[in-house]
């Protein structure tokens, strides 16, 4: 059995959730697969434009978990700030651990990906600045790549905004093997798409 915590926090983008969505579907092939929702204090989390979703746990009555997954959104600033969820990222240090599009910024901020390679995300609507722009500027000891998905081993960042569900397909090929994740993208009718995406932004593995 695998337990995936998926961090969630105030302003969060509610595509996110489709990471919460694809691997519920995931238990259709994974019957025993568990994941949850993690916040600060639990409870009810506001969303970016009125979303309200439940987390079932709080930082501190989260159970151990065999992957971490770091949501984006427009609240990742005071995320970045916020020293309780550095922590508790900290603290899953050994953990294998994923972000999302501008999750990568809360990732980045607890020093774990300091001096290694590291991707976000790379589109943005007119009159937005450039997230590349603003991750270099706060994290200039981080390496950036435009690749989809960055595959560090253990640490993992995913692009924007719908690349959650590349990243989620990913760390299930990580927690147990390729041909799982390639059956899980067939269910979710995004195998096509998984392949596309693979192949025009590419998934860059370290050593590799």
């Amino acid at each position: 059995m695998k337990k995936i915590g998926i961090f969630v926090y105030e302003g969060v983008e509610p595509i996110e959730i489709a990471i919460f969505g694809t691997f519920s579907m995931a238990k259709r092939v994974i019957p025993d697969l568990e994941m949850f929702l993690v916040s600060e204090n639990g409870g009810d989390v506001l969303l970016a434009n009125g979303l309200v979703v439940k987390a079932h746990h709080s930082f501190s009555s989260s159970p151990p978990i065999d992957a971490l997954i770091i949501c984006g959104g427009p609240g990742w600033p005071k995320q970045v700030s916020n020293r309780k969820a550095l922590d508790f990222i900290g603290a899953h240090r050994e953990t294998l651990t994923a972000s999302v599009c501008t999750g990568a910024m809360i990732f980045a901020a607890t020093g774990l990906l300091d001096g290694k390679e590291a991707t976000t995300k790379a589109s943005y609507a007119d009159g937005e600045v450039d997230p590349f722009e603003v991750f270099r500027e706060r994290f200039p000891n981080v390496r950036l790549n435009r690749a989809g998905i960055v595959d560090l081993g253990s640490q993992v960042t995913g692009g924007g905004v719908s690349l959650c569900i590349d990243t989620a397909l990913h760390v299930l090929a990580k927690l147990y093997d390729e041909e799982t994740a390639d059956k899980v993208a067939k269910v979710i009718c995004y195998d096509v798409a998984r392949a596309a995406n693979a192949r025009e932004r590419g998934i860059l593995v370290a050593g590799q």
